[in-house]
């Protein structure tokens, strides 16, 4: 489960620009979480464990590499924590866009990076711009950077999945909601929270939780979600097994499901 202990989460309010209004017979939970209508396939890394001590100052770098890019040396601002840390990545690599070539520029400037807590272990996901494109970090000469943020090469695993469109209201999710949900060969099956969540980080990692206990096979016990809070809000979804290819439908309110 995702520890509540990150912070910054953006706030969520207002009505949504084409907040699903649902239909008969049809539990909204997945179109109300931006799950379908606008999900979009990701690609990028986990990271390994983060063991920087924070606070750190402002000037530590790392170099990235983006599919063929040249490698291009970050350099970070101060952080506190995980969260500052996260946009630290993410606004350095951002930085990148307009000094890279043409065929990695989105790679480089919709990158988006993701903290998540997983059993106690800070982990930082870096999802490419464009999902197709590799993203490699290495050290920048002896700083220690690169693997104080676990971003080396060998603390690195490859990840894909899906990422909910920006969820632009407040999505309160009650007990018993539910998605449909398919990863690699596994599925449609019925995902149910199992508790009430309030909060983009409750959400996250009730539906974590859900998907764990809806299949026994590896993409789904082994699945991750995440809750992504920077400039947006989205939820992304990381299926236990890479490359498996990860499809939401709503779930029917009277707990069937497809065949």
């Amino acid at each position: 489960m995702q520890n509540k202990t990150l912070r910054s989460l953006t706030a969520l309010t207002g009505p949504s620009d084409g907040a699903p209004s649902g239909a008969e017979g049809v539990d909204p939970t997945a179109g109300n979480l931006g799950l379908i209508g606008g999900a979009a396939p990701i690609g990028g890394l986990k990271s390994g464990a983060v063991t920087m001590q924070f606070p750190v100052a402002a000037g530590k770098r790392l170099n990235v590499v983006i599919e063929d890019s040249e490698p291009m040396t970050l350099t970070l601002a101060a952080m506190r924590d995980l969260e500052e840390a996260r946009k630290a990545v993410e606004d350095a690599i951002r930085g990148q866009a307009t000094k890279v070539s043409s065929r990695v520029t989105n790679a480089f400037g919709n990158a988006r990076v993701v903290a998540y807590e997983d059993d106690g272990a800070q982990r930082l996901i870096v999802l490419s711009g464009q999902p197709s494109k590799a993203v490699v970090f290495s050290k920048a000469d002896t700083d220690t950077t690169c693997r104080d943020l676990g971003l080396e090469t060998e603390q690195t695993v490859p990840v894909s999945g899906l990422m909910s469109r920006h969820i632009a209201f407040s999505p309160g999710v009650s007990m018993g909601k539910a998605i449909e949900i398919k990863i690699g060969g596994a599925g449609p099956v019925r995902a149910e929270l199992a508790a009430e969540a309030s909060d983009l980080l409750a959400i996250a990692g009730g539906l974590q939780s859900a998907i764990h206990a809806a299949s026994t096979d590896t993409s789904f016990t082994g699945a991750i979600v995440a809750a992504y809070a920077g400039f947006e809000n989205r939820l992304v979804i990381i299926p236990g097994s890479f490359g498996d290819t990860v499809l939401v439908n709503a779930a029917s309110l009277d707990g069937a499901e497809r065949n």
